[in-house]
């Protein structure tokens, strides 16, 4: 055991070092996870702001969780997006992410803290919507623009690794499909359906690693809605559970990066409150049920999100 506790820290002090093992935020902003949907008419403009606080204490080697984790991340992001209706189906919205992230590494004499906060990625979306009797759907591809720092150093001087750099240093693509359809003569209950894809393409303006490519990202989510008045507010539940994969990562000449990837499947719980019909704000909570990671990974322990939306 004492042997297998060294070889641990060691581990940790490589990973915190050198190259982390990939977390829910490597990358940059969870940008499936960030963009919003908006209902608008033709001329009509929207705004979202968006919070997200990511707690990340988890530590696994494949899929076996590793007792008393010495290792440690919190992760805010704050995006702005604001949304422009070309007619009722289509749209142009843009997303603008800021980061601030903190990793503790507990070594039982001192801790070693790294922070990074910055512009992140900035992305384009068109949206397209449309209702058909109880079905809305309503879909959107973006392209993920490499805005945000790569190279951005700590007091030691060093540049922070790859995963703790605000962007990705390259041009990205994600498609977002999501559906909601309505049953019962009231409207009160609704089967919510999504399936969305971040595809990476290689980042090159890391000094350390030119050409590095994270990982492609797959994410299916399924579960209930329950719709309501609450002390006289339009209100929606929700319910559900996702499933995400994510592609290793890849270094200059193909070779993979082994402490990346890996399946996850989480649980999810929120809410919209409609203050009125053009201002509403929404709160969600997820948790893990299961992951099944490559090699020695800091994973997800719990993540909020608020947000505020409005019809300008």
């Amino acid at each position: 055991m004492p042997k297998i506790k060294t070889a641990i820290t060691f581990i940790l002090l490589v990973l915190a070092s050198v190259c982390h093992g990939q977390t829910c935020c490597t990358g940059g902003v969870p940008v499936l996870d960030a963009f919003t949907f908006s209902n608008l008419s033709k001329g009509q403009f929207g705004a979202h702001l968006f919070y997200s606080y990511n707690y990340n204490n988890d530590l696994f080697f494949d899929d076996e969780s590793i007792d008393n984790s010495h290792i440690s991340r919190k992760v805010s992001s704050l995006l702005l997006q604001m949304d422009y209706a070309l007619n009722d189906q289509f749209g142009l919205s843009i997303s603008i992410p800021y980061l601030w992230q903190k990793e503790i590494v507990d070594l039982s004499v001192n801790n070693v803290e790294y922070v990074n906060r910055g512009i992140g990625d900035i992305s384009v979306w068109l949206t397209y919507s449309k209702k058909i009797n109880s079905l809305n759907l309503n879909s959107a591809i973006s392209l993920k623009t490499p805005t945000g720092s790569t190279n951005k150093e700590g007091d030691n001087n060093l540049a922070f690794p790859i995963s703790m750099q605000t962007g990705t240093g390259s041009y990205d693509l994600a498609l977002i499909v999501q559906s909601s359809w309505y049953f019962g003569k009231q409207r009160k209950f609704s089967l919510e359906n999504q399936m969305a894809l971040r595809l990476n393409s290689k980042g090159n303006k890391f000094k350390a690693h030119p050409n590095y490519k994270f990982g492609n990202q797959y994410l299916i989510y399924a579960g209930m809605g329950y719709h309501l008045l609450l002390f006289n507010l339009v209100t929606d539940l929700f319910l559900g559970a996702s499933y995400q994969y994510r592609d290793q990562d890849e270094f200059d000449g193909g070779f993979q990066n082994t402490n990346t990837g890996g399946h996850w499947v989480n649980s999810s719980i929120g809410m919209n409150v409609f203050i009125t019909p053009e201002f509403f704000f929404s709160l969600n909570a997820s948790a893990p049920l299961y992951r099944n990671l490559n090699g020695l990974q800091l994973s997800t322990t719990s993540q909020l999100s608020a947000s505020i939306n409005m019809v300008l």
